[in-house]
C-alpha cells in the first residue's frame, strides 16, 4: 500500500497488474529496504598515545562511499587508506604530535559528507628499567673523526657480553646491528641492503638494547647523529 512504512533491511516485491484479469505477473523485482542516517563519523582502533615504530590500524564506518584518509607527517600507511577501505593501517616513525583522519560520503542520505580527526601523540617508549644504574644510554654523538665523542655510547654496555644492539631509521628500517657491542659505532650502517656500509646521514634515529643475560633487560629510546 503506498502508506505502508517501510522496514530497514526487509526486501519488498513488486510486480505488474493486468488491468482487465487482475492477475499478477509470474515475475517479481525485489528491493532491499537499507536507511542509512547521516550520523558524524567516528575513528576507532587506536589510543592517544602510542609508541614509536608502531603499527596501529584504525577503521571508521563501513559501507560508505569515497574515503579519503589523511595522515600527518609522522606516520606512514602501511595497509588500507584507499577510496574503497573503512580502515587504515599507520606506522608511526617521528615522536610527538601527530594525527589520522577521514572523510567519506553517504549516498543514501543524499551524498552528506561526515568526517573525523583523531590527534595523537607518539612516545619513545623504555621498555624494561635497569636495576644497574651504571647502564646509560648517551643519546648523541659526533663522528667526526675528531678524538671526542665520536661513538654511540653505552656505559657499562661492556658487562653484559652478550648484548644485542640495533638502530632504525626514521623509517623503521634496520640500518645496523650487532651483538657484544663494545662502545664503538660510528654511525655507519652494516645491514645487508642499500643500507650497508653507508655513512648515516645526520637526524634521529632509534635504538634497541638488549643486555642477553637471564634476566634480559632491553632499552630502547632515540639517538641522533650530528655530522
Amino acid at each position: 500500500a503506498p502508506t505502508t512504512a517501510l522496514e530497514d533491511g526487509v526486501t519488498y516485491y513488486a510486480g505488474m497488474v493486468d488491468n482487465v484479469t487482475g492477475c499478477l505477473s509470474s515475475s517479481l523485482l525485489g528491493v532491499t529496504a537499507h536507511f542509512r542516517t547521516n550520523n558524524p563519523a567516528t575513528i576507532n582502533g587506536g589510543l592517544v598515545t602510542t609508541c614509536v615504530l608502531t603499527s596501529v590500524t584504525y577503521t571508521t564506518e563501513p559501507n560508505m562511499d569515497n574515503y579519503v584518509w589523511s595522515v600527518s607527517n609522522g606516520g606512514q600507511i602501511t595497509a588500507g587508506g584507499g577510496v574503497n577501505d573503512d580502515f587504515v593501517t599507520v606506522n608511526w616513525q617521528q615522536p610527538g604530535a601527530n594525527s589520522v583522519g577521514v572523510e567519506y560520503s553517504n549516498s543514501l542520505a543524499c551524498n552528506l559528507v561526515s568526517s573525523e580527526t583523531l590527534s595523537l601523540v607518539v612516545e619513545i617508549c623504555v621498555e624494561g628499567v635497569s636495576s644497574d644504574p651504571c647502564l646509560t644510554v648517551y643519546n648523541e654523538f659526533t663522528p667526526n673523526e675528531d678524538g671526542s665523542n665520536d661513538v654511540f655510547t653505552i656505559k657499562c654496555a661492556e658487562f653484559y657480553p652478550n648484548n644485542k644492539l640495533a638502530i632504525y631509521n626514521r623509517y623503521g628500517n634496520l640500518v645496523f646491528q650487532t651483538r657484544g657491542y663494545k662502545n664503538d659505532w660510528k654511525g655507519i650502517s652494516n645491514v645487508s641492503n642499500t643500507f650497508d656500509g653507508n655513512v648515516l646521514a645526520t637526524g634521529t634515529y632509534y635504538y634497541t638494547f638488549e643486555t642477553g643475560e637471564t634476566e634480559n633487560v632491553t632499552k630502547s629510546g632515540w639517538l641522533f647523529i650530528m655530522r
